[in-house]
């Protein structure tokens, strides 16, 4: 595989010859992947025959997070395989940092491993003037970088940082091709050129001569390769085409960048030209994005609860992403409507149907009605449970489009629930006020708006009630090596700061479940922090330099002691080479090293490849564990789960180790020394449980959550079961216990007898409650309800209307993650978190009294009532 990045300044023509170099390589038979690094997208029109393709980043814009390979990724002429990485509307957001997630996103779904191409060509956007944009170097992606320049001194000037950005990143594999002079027949311009390549220790790679010829086929979306076979540009591109692959027979030395001071002294002899002439290739005007195929029915889920979530009075209209959804639906992804240039210009729901309008230069806006059929029902056609009519006139064409798409939903079998579902998982759908609202919001030339129509007041979420990811951030922030690490916080003191609570005495705007009082370590972490806390200057120019002189820091101190990084977003987003920095570190560390960033999964990746890397050195047959000995991993590190310990120590079972949130590698190098271990059910654990402590040589247990009075018997005995122990001896031993707690909790059982609390869900939320796992493994239905109360929920919570009435049904308490729910408080109603329940016979009772304490709530109605909020 020969993987290729074009660079040069803009307007130099690395487009130009990046396509024709891919349409020379697949006529000779290489199967060619052409990835375009431009926020324009341009780069693969004349691959394409114009047609723009549907950029990765939109797709992970929309929240598609694991996009298929044939969404993003088109056939051009020739059999190439196109991609394009997009980028931001001008003057917003970041280019380069939408380049660099391109390419993580590539690594992380092996993209070029498992297609394996026999040439990768990336069209690389302008100067490298971040990290971002020299990701194909920074990331290893590219193996030979060639630069196109021409004679003009901020072309060569351009071409010299470039050279610079190789010399960086060198390390990575990627090595100078050589230059490629274009567009100038000049013969002193040409020696200039030479005295360049000579000057940093490079070569000419290919040059390319003016041709008017090129411009005039680019027009029509081809490229200099396409011209006839005797002309020399053709010639030309055959002859650079042979030089790049020829490039690779051979491992080039590094470039030698000049000084500025010695660049304008090779170029100031000649006598500056004026601005010469560009031929950008045009974009395809009046062409609309190819629709990635692909059916509805196979993305959305036919159980989803989507009717009557929408609200019925208002309409709801969708933004970018509901609108290609719906033309998936109707069938606008095929390759007739793409003939056609149809496209749905409007998609919104209103009362009790679904309005649709199609576009296309060959009809005006055909207005489509989808209702739910009924036996009553008159409509143009029925297709399934969805009757179909119109409401605008039709003309001949018209009612050819709209013979298309009904013979469409016939073949492709939407339901009309899983339409409507289009609109509630739109991010960018709107609740407004009129229908007349709704066809001027359509009209309006502004940005998708970020707003979703289950905003409570448009300034906060209306229905959500349960933070799962930031809960999850949570978890993540607690999971580490211990050891006596060395740990290096990569960023600003702000980030630090802001990050998820650590300690008991810390508060975020989430409560945490397991950061609550007396909260107490069996196992001390002894470990050194140290911190950059890089500066305004470093933001812009680069914090590389001081994350060196941490790692250089924590290589003296560490003595050969895991040293673990931790880099916030801000070198993340700018793109910056961190990667690079800890891998020379790690290279000559005699310890583990390990990083991540930003991104909770890496945490995970870094632990398991350490793990890994000392399990692969035990030996299961010297140990001989004891017969009642157990790990616990991932279990609370609370006061909670000493007591947990007690119980077990009274069953004469011995806890050898606390794995998780704190991972210990000596640990792990003897775990063989229990016979069992026990994973408590935490979906946030999982890939560690997986990749890590299953591989271990210790059987493992997913155990039940001790949560209740009878549900600790029931751990309990589950554990006796694993480790060969009667399970009577638990009611022997442990018989006193038992009897005490529930005693103590009979109280409290007939003080809340009635009560009703509630759980608030987003459709979206549908089966949190099913899996203990998903709520740190706290079966919060069926423990609400053997604690006495009667648990009642709400499947639609970002319907605004019922949301507002089941809040002042006399619900005694509400669940909600936030520290300070307002809504709730205004209301003066109580609420519970996942941080009031507990596990264990003492955890049970604590959690009774907390529980009946809250749900009193005396002290909420005497708030709301002072505030004069409440009802």
């Amino acid at each position: 595989m020969k993987k290729i990045a074009i660079y040069g300044k803009g307007g130099s023509g690395k487009s130009t010859i990046s396509a024709a170099l891919s349409i020379t390589f697949a006529k000779a038979g290489l199967k060619v992947l052409h990835v375009g690094c431009d926020p324009k997208s341009d780069s693969t029109l004349t691959l394409t025959d114009g047609n723009r393709p549907v950029t990765l980043l939109e797709l992970l814009s929309q929240g598609r997070n694991d996009p298929a390979e044939e969404e993003f990724i088109f056939k051009g002429r020739y059999g190439i395989d196109c991609v394009e990485a997009g980028g931001p509307e001008p003057g917003a957001g970041c280019g380069g940092r939408g380049i660099a997630r391109m390419f993580e996103f590539f690594e992380e779904i092996n993209l070029l491993e498992r297609r394996q191409p026999d040439v990768v060509m990336f069209d690389v956007l302008g100067d490298v003037v971040c990290g971002g944009f020299a990701a194909p170097l920074r990331h290893g992606f590219a193996d030979r970088a060639f630069i196109v320049l021409s004679e003009e001194p901020l072309s060569v000037y351009a071409a010299n940082n470039i050279l610079r950005a190789l010399v960086t990143y060198s390390a990575n594999g990627v090595h100078f091709g050589g230059l490629i002079h274009n567009v100038s027949d000049d013969l002193s311009a040409r020696r200039r050129i030479e005295r360049f390549a000579k000057a940093v220790d490079g070569k000419i790679a290919g040059m390319m001569p003016r041709d008017s010829a090129i411009q005039e086929v680019e027009l029509d979306y081809l490229t200099a390769a396409d011209l006839p076979p005797d002309s020399p540009t053709v010639d030309a591109v055959n002859k650079l085409a042979k030089a790049v692959l020829a490039s690779f027979d051979e491992t080039p030395p590094l470039p030698q960048p000049l000084d500025v001071d010695d660049l304008f002294e090779l170029v100031s002899s000649r006598k500056r030209k004026g601005k010469r002439s560009q031929s950008p290739i045009q974009r395809a005007k009046g062409r609309q994005t190819r629709l990635v195929p692909g059916k509805l029915a196979d993305q959305m889920d036919d159980s989803a609860p989507a009717v009557r979530t929408l609200p019925p009075d208002v309409p709801v209209i969708a933004g970018p992403q509901g609108r290609t959804l719906a033309a998936r639906a109707l069938g606008l992804d095929a390759s007739k409507a793409a003939q056609m240039q149809l496209q749905v210009s409007e998609f919104l729901h209103d009362r009790d149907s679904l309005q649709i309008k199609i576009q296309s230069p060959v009809t005006p806006d055909l207005g489509v009605q989808l209702k739910l059929a009924t036996p009553e029902e008159k409509s143009y056609a029925a297709v399934g449970d969805i009757a179909v009519s119109y409401f605008t006139s039709l003309s001949k064409k018209s009612q050819q489009v709209l013979d298309y798409v009904v013979r469409s939903l016939k073949s492709s079998g939407p339901s009309y629930a899983q339409l409507q579902q289009v609109l509630i998982e739109d991010p960018e759908s709107e609740v407004l006020a009129s229908l007349e609202e709704a066809r001027d919001e359509v009209k309006r030339s502004a940005g998708p708006s970020t707003r979703h129509w289950s905003i409570w007041g448009k300034k906060g979420t209306l229905g959500k009630f349960f933070y799962v990811q930031e809960r999850a951030r949570q978890v993540f922030g607690e999971v580490r090596i211990l050891d006596g690490s060395v740990n290096i916080h990569h960023g600003t003191d702000a980030c630090q700061t802001s990050e998820q609570p650590t300690t008991p005495y810390s508060i975020h705007f989430v409560r945490n479940p397991w950061i609550v009082r007396d909260m107490e370590h069996e196992e001390r972490d002894e470990s050194l922090w140290l911190f950059t806390n890089i500066n305004d200057y470093e933001l812009i120019a680069g914090s590389n330099e001081a994350l060196q002189t941490a790692l250089e820091m924590a290589g003296k101190a560490g003595e050969g002691r895991p040293v673990c990084v931790d880099v916030s977003c801000i070198p993340v987003i700018a793109g910056e080479d961190w990667e690079g920095v800890v891998r020379k570190f790690a290279d000559s560390y005699p310890g583990e090293v390990t990083a991540s960033a930003v991104s909770a999964t890496n945490v995970s990746a870094q632990i398991v490849e350490a793990g890994n890397i000392v399990a692969g050195g035990i030996d299961a047959s010297a140990f001989q564990p004891p017969a009642r000995s157990v790990h616990l991993v991932g279990f609370p590190p609370t006061k909670v789960t000493l007591e947990l310990v007690e119980l077990l120590q009274e069953l004469d079972i011995t806890v050898a180790q606390r794995q998780l949130p704190g991972v210990s590698l000596r640990g792990l190098a003897r775990y063989p020394e229990a016979r069992v271990q026990l994973l408590w059910p935490q979906s946030e654990y999982e890939p560690l449980y997986a990749d890590l402590f299953r591989k271990l040589p210790v059987e493992a247990v997913e155990c039940i959550p001790p949560f209740g009075v009878d549900a600790t018997v029931g751990f309990l005995k589950q554990v006796c079961q694993a480790l060969e122990i009667p399970e009577q001896e638990v009611e022997e031993k442990l018989g006193v216990y038992i009897s005490d707690a529930r005693d103590k909790m009979a109280p409290f059982l007939s003080r809340v007898q009635g009560r009703r609390l509630g759980v608030a869900l987003l459709t979206s939320q549908a089966d949190l409650l099913s899996n203990p796992a998903n709520l740190c493994g706290i079966p919060l239905s069926s423990l609400v309800e053997k604690l006495g109360y009667t648990l009642e929920v709400l499947n639609d919570s970002e319907n605004e209307g019922r949301l507002a009435w089941w809040l002042k049904s006399g619900l005694a308490a509400v669940y909600s993650d936030l520290s300070r729910d307002q809504r709730l408080l205004n209301l003066g109603i109580g609420h519970f978190s996942l941080a009031d329940f507990e596990p264990g016979f003492a955890g049970a009772l604590r959690t009774a009294r907390r529980l009946a304490s809250i749900s009193d709530a005396p002290f909420f109605r005497k708030l709301a009532h002072w505030t004069g909020k409440g009802s």
